[in-house]
């Protein structure tokens, strides 16, 4: 999330741990070859700038008619992984 204290910095984040409870938001958007990803807590808007911004060309992925999935791990931690709701649009 952005440090509101720093304007200069429009890029500085502070650290989020999302172990801790909270639920947040997550978009994943991707347009003209641009994966964009922001986080915010759940009640907050999308933020401005997202958290990571790449260029990735994904055009030889996508098919007319696909399915779409979700995956998690926490590697040897035990841990809850909840999708309380999604939408797509294409």
């Amino acid at each position: 999330m952005m440090d509101n204290q720093n304007k200069t910095n429009w890029w500085h984040f502070h650290a989020l741990k999302l172990n801790n409870g909270k639920i947040y938001r997550v978009w994943i958007d991707y347009k003209d070859s641009f994966l964009g990803v922001s986080i915010a807590p759940a009640k907050m808007k999308k933020p401005l700038w997202p958290l990571l911004n790449v260029f990735i060309d994904l055009s030889d992925f996508f098919l007319d008619e696909m399915y779409a999935g979700f995956c998690a791990a926490t590697g040897q931690l035990i841990g809850n992984h909840k999708i309380l709701s999604w939408s797509f649009s294409n």
